[in-house]
């Protein structure tokens, strides 16, 4: 039993790597927002549920450069806040877009029904302006943190071991 703990923190400890760690979050947000919408309109076509406006090239484009935004975030993370901080509120700021492109797009949807008498394609109409008004507040926040994180970025860098040392000495 503890030698297959002593395997996972060795595995878990490869996170702790920049380059490592970037890659994991970049490709998991690939994955999350350019691959499942796309095969979730594709397997609601199968159901015969049709997204009228869903543009597959929009989202592929936008989901990308957030996970370019997010790569150069996370590898920065602990060595350069202040490109980090700025990277950040640029991912944030393009996923506001995204999120604001993709509720557009699922405004119309298509179902193709069957009535007693005739054929009929029903045709439902989504209001996401409530959700879309709470992630424009969290942006804000965000906005907020990345800000502080860009402008104090010399007071909230980890202080090396050389400095730790001498200002344990000192003490």
């Amino acid at each position: 039993m503890s030698r297959k703990v002593v395997q996972l923190a060795k595995m878990l400890s490869l996170f702790k790597k920049p380059i490592i760690d970037a890659s994991f979050r970049a490709s998991t947000t690939f994955l999350l927002s350019v691959i499942a919408p796309i095969t979730g309109k594709n397997l609601a076509e199968k159901l015969n549920l049709y997204v009228r406006l869903f543009d597959p090239v929009t989202i592929a484009v936008i989901g990308s450069v957030i996970t370019v935004f997010i790569f150069i975030e996370r590898y920065f993370h602990h060595s350069n806040l202040a490109v980090s901080g700025v990277f950040g509120a640029f991912r944030h700021f393009v996923g506001i877009i995204y999120l604001i492109v993709f509720a557009e797009m699922l405004t119309s949807i298509n179902i193709p029904t069957t009535q007693i008498l005739y054929n009929a394609v029903t045709f439902i109409s989504i209001n996401y302006q409530p959700v879309v008004t709470l992630a424009v507040a969290a942006f804000a926040a965000r906005m907020i943190r990345y800000s502080y994180q860009i402008v104090f970025y010399k007071d909230l860098q980890k202080p090396t071991s050389e400095a730790a040392t001498i200002q344990t000495n000192e003490t």
